[in-house]
């Protein structure tokens, strides 16, 4: 419902635009029909913050109203993108829908952002996300041997967790020389684990399905793809 324009974000848009008033029948609403419009409508009559004359409907007079129009309008779009970032960092932890997985906090923040998401905003709603318990961090050891770095994994079936942490661990002795070869030395890359309760997952993979797809398939596919290599060797 969030998503797709409440009926009082609705009106206050259409009379951003229209301040001197707009005919009641063309205001578009999502959600609820011609009573949800109603009971919006009321509302803000009842709050002062529209007029109804007959079928028009407008702004009180005076700069006043439009400037308050338009904080409602910022604040509705302010949370409509949180919302939308909520959903994609959720879509992207649980797309494996059938298996969790440990997924990259980097590559994740990349993925997002290359498709326009903001990086600061998806770290606040991160933080959110872990401050409610629906998000575990795990730290990773990878081995730099001469200054070159091992390749990470962006996604980690969790079936496989202990398989992968065996075998890019067991010859990391805390940056010595081994056999007379390059310093070794320990990097650590987060990774993330994500612990929501079924219909809060289901509800960001059907965001994701409708609005992100080509996002939603690239996570599983590379998820898989990483599962056939470790049950192959």
């Amino acid at each position: 419902m969030l998503l797709s324009m409440p009926a009082v974000p609705a009106i206050m848009t259409a009379l951003v635009e229209n301040p001197a008033g707009i005919e009641e029948s063309s205001i578009q609403v999502a959600e609820g029909g011609p009573d949800r419009l109603e009971e919006a409508l009321s509302a803000l009559v009842q709050r002062g913050l529209i007029v109804r004359r007959g079928a028009l409907v407008c702004l009180p007079p005076g700069a006043e109203a439009l400037t308050i129009a338009r904080k409602i309008v910022a604040a509705f779009r302010d949370l409509q993108s949180l919302t939308e970032a909520s959903f994609m960092i959720r879509g992207v932890l649980t797309a494996t829908e059938y298996y969790r997985c440990l997924v990259h906090r980097d590559t994740m923040f990349d993925i997002l952002t290359e498709d326009g998401a903001d990086r600061e905003q998806l770290a606040r709603v991160l933080a959110a996300e872990e401050g409610q318990g629906y998000i575990e961090n795990i730290d990773i050891a990878y081995r730099v041997r001469g200054g070159l770095k091992e390749k990470f994994f962006p996604f980690i079936p969790h079936h496989h967790y202990d398989d992968f942490v065996y075998m890019h661990s067991r010859a990391v002795q805390n940056g010595q020389r081994l056999l007379g070869g390059p310093a070794i030395s320990v990097v650590k890359e987060r990774y993330l684990l994500a612990n929501h309760p079924p219909s809060i997952a289901e509800q960001a993979r059907r965001y994701m399905r409708e609005n992100k797809p080509h996002i939603l398939s690239r996570v599983r596919n590379e998820a898989f793809d990483i599962i056939w290599w470790y049950d192959r060797y």
